[in-house]
């Protein structure tokens, strides 16, 4: 099992990715959570956008860090 682990990092790392270049492509920051979450969380204008972009890159930067520390065989 913990010979996935790094694949499993890798993976979570292409989604938040993805996320984060669809939103920043796109420019609507409420397209991946539906429409009753976008009023709710995204209401209060771009920093919300903002927030949103930055958790999925640093949810990325994350996941790739530990995906890489695995391969090399570095304990966490």
């Amino acid at each position: 099992m913990p010979e996935l682990f790094p694949y499993v990092c890798f993976a979570l790392a292409g989604i938040n990715l993805i996320a984060w270049l669809r939103n920043d492509l796109n420019g609507d920051a409420g397209e991946d959570f539906g429409e009753a979450m976008s009023i709710d969380r995204f209401g209060r204008g771009s920093d919300g956008y903002k927030g949103t972009q930055s958790f999925h890159l640093l949810l990325a930067v994350i996941f790739t860090g530990l995906g890489v520390a695995s391969f090399l065989g570095l304990q966490l």
